[in-house]
């Protein structure tokens, strides 16, 4: 997969298994925020996310995920 090629790109060093779990974190993440995003907004007390509430929330995955690629090619 192309996301696999990415995130082997970055962290060379890192075994392909470790990466394939990596990137299938990734995913879990982006799916965790969709299937909650009703309970999400009610516990926030908003109607809805803005364009800019999303690009956090993408840069949080990316920055959180580079980080745990970071540790395991220690």
């Amino acid at each position: 997969a192309e996301s696999q090629t990415l995130l082997a790109r970055l962290a060379p060093r890192v075994p392909a298994a470790d990466i394939e779990r990596c990137a299938y974190s990734m995913v879990g993440q982006v799916m965790f925020y969709r299937a909650t995003l009703p309970a999400l907004l009610h516990m926030l007390g908003r109607r809805q996310f803005d364009r800019a509430d999303l690009d956090r929330l993408a840069d949080h995955v990316v920055e959180f995920s580079l980080g745990g690629l970071d540790r395991l090619a220690r």
